[in-house]
């Protein structure tokens, strides 16, 4: 089934329908790239998608992970390349020092990976100076509910009261879940108890008319979570996400009721071409000199929130971005990142993070394990740097924030 109004592009790995060059980066296609030194609803609005390949050698405006507007008024990623050689780092233009820890700081979050990250560094810097930015790609109405997975897995997560997989809510009760299955409701799409009241309470303010980020502060705040926590938009951003088939999935339904099995051979963002950043997000953006990238799916959790008109021009403009590789010795610890990013056609290992974040870094950070990437990859003058990444537990994530803090 096609996507309606989608133009499409078939990752490496389509069998369906004419081949294209592999993609290189997931980029925008068509808006003007600034200047750069040499060396997750009805009518969500046009989507954002990878469309077909008709690049040049070296295009300009393919630079990673972002949006433009298309003469066709769709948003959408661009086409993507064949060489790592050719990406373009992005450049901070006065020498980085080191940062001092009172320094306001962005993190741009998907669910448990950025979760984690951003507990680490609420342990060490001051939570008022933290801002995460969370995607909202994942959202989705279940249960004639408003869920937010990502946002709620990272306030939950600063809380401290996480469930053991890094989702959900610790000790919580699946009541409901087995009176919706004895009523013949498919309850494949498993809430807890306590995680359905936060449902209830969201879709609650918002059926009353109140702001996903407002509703998202009060939340927040009720658990406790001392750092600011804000989507990237108050607006419908959906990510959707097709078979080598043709047939379009919504995110919940690829990830969950689909165990994240099926093939990814493109992409979209719907809604992101008429969105707009969350109040706020901007605002802490260009307040900062350091925007860290968690360790999140760069397609399917930082690609959604780059999507929405704004953000990634305000990322660019930072002083420093420093993206934290999600991959160990090329694969994820959780999640289809690898898989996906390999079935859009992204070079294998942290050649396809360096790949899909570019033009917008200014620092890679990748797994003690994968130090000897620092020598072997072409990273077009990014700074890469090598440290014990694993932040599942609370003490590593903290150390690995001290860390990453003081980065020289």
């Amino acid at each position: 089934m096609q996507h309606p109004d989608e133009h499409r592009l078939r990752g490496q790995g389509s069998h369906h329908g004419p081949q294209v060059r592999p993609p290189q980066h997931l980029v925008p296609g068509g808006r003007r790239p600034h200047p750069r030194p040499a060396p997750d609803h009805e009518h969500l609005g046009g989507p954002v998608h990878l469309p077909p390949d008709g690049r040049q050698a070296r295009p300009q405006p393919l630079r990673g992970l972002g949006h433009h507007h298309g003469g066709d008024g769709f948003e959408r990623l661009g086409a993507l390349g064949d060489g790592l050689g050719g990406h373009r780092p992005r450049h901070c233009g006065a020498s980085v020092e080191q940062r001092q820890s009172s320094s306001p700081v962005v993190l741009l979050s998907g669910g448990v990976g950025g979760a984690r990250l951003a507990r680490g560094l609420v342990a060490a810097m001051p939570p008022d100076d933290l801002t995460v930015v969370v995607n909202v790609g994942d959202d989705e109405v279940v249960y004639g509910l408003d869920v937010s997975p990502d946002l709620d897995t990272v306030a939950y997560t600063l809380a401290g009261r996480e469930g053991p997989q890094g989702w959900g809510l610790a000790g919580d009760t699946f009541a409901v879940m087995g009176h919706l299955a004895a009523l013949g409701v498919d309850a494949s799409f498993r809430v807890g108890d306590a995680d359905l009241a936060t449902n209830l309470a969201r879709t609650a303010a918002r059926r009353s008319g109140e702001a996903l980020s407002a509703v998202t502060a009060r939340l927040a705040a009720s658990y406790g979570v001392a750092c600011r926590l804000l989507p990237a938009t108050d607006d419908l951003l959906r990510t959707r996400l097709c078979t080598p088939a043709g047939e379009w999935l919504s995110f919940q339904e690829y990830f969950v009721r689909r165990g994240h099995r099926d093939e990814v051979a493109a992409l979209a963002y719907e809604g992101a071409a008429s969105s707009r950043p969350a109040p706020g997000v901007l605002e802490a953006i260009a307040a900062t000199s350091l925007v860290i990238v968690a360790p999140s799916n760069p397609p399917l959790s930082i690609g959604p929130i780059l999507a929405v008109p704004g953000i990634r021009e305000a990322v660019e403009d930072a002083r420093r971005v420093v993206a934290v590789s999600p991959l160990f010795g090329g694969r994820a610890l959780k999640g289809p990142a690898d898989r996906v990013m390999a079935s859009l056609g992204l070079p294998p290992g942290n050649a396809g993070v360096l790949a899909a974040y570019d033009g917008l870094l200014t620092d890679l950070v990748v797994d003690e394990g994968d130090a000897a990437d620092r020598e072997s990859l072409d990273a077009g003058g990014v700074r890469l740097h090598a440290a014990d990444t694993r932040i599942a537990q609370p003490e590593a994530a903290a150390r690995f924030a001290r860390w990453l803090l003081g980065l020289p």
